[in-house]
């Protein structure tokens, strides 16, 4: 990794460990490490999350019907307000997918948000938006 890629990683890394909604994967902690071969390594420590993803469901899915628009309404909509937030901060993700979606494990009857947004590395920033500081 090239010195201007890390100041390019970490000060996105900064600004995607600021975001937090219910239905991003929070980033931890960040970095760049030297490897036994010499060369940088980026890296990014996101909470553990319990799931699948929704290109796994829907592959599992493919013989069955298709999801109700109620139903993909009401799995989308928690992806669409935290991708809404982010943009209102000037961060767009650049990479959404199903592979980037994941479907949240649910224990019977709580509230959890059903899917998250993973990948947050793949956000880019804006030039209005400032570097943030590490999360702490």
């Amino acid at each position: 990794m090239r010195p201007e890629s890390h100041s390019h990683f970490l000060t996105e890394a900064a600004i995607v460990a600021k975001l937090t909604h219910p239905a991003i994967v929070r980033v931890r902690d960040f970095g760049v490490s030297p490897m036994p071969d010499g060369q940088d390594a980026p890296w990014l420590v996101f909470d553990w999350v319990s799931g699948r993803t929704l290109a796994d469901d829907l592959d599992e899915r493919w013989n069955d019907p298709p999801r109700a628009p109620w139903e993909v309404l009401e799995l989308m909509r928690p992806v669409l307000r935290a991708l809404a937030m982010a943009h209102a901060q000037g961060i767009a993700h650049r990479d959404i997918k199903p592979a980037n979606l994941m479907l949240m494990a649910r224990a019977g009857g709580n509230d959890e948000v059903p899917v998250r947004v993973l990948d947050s590395g793949c956000r880019r920033c804006s030039n209005s938006t400032s570097a943030a500081s590490r999360p702490g």
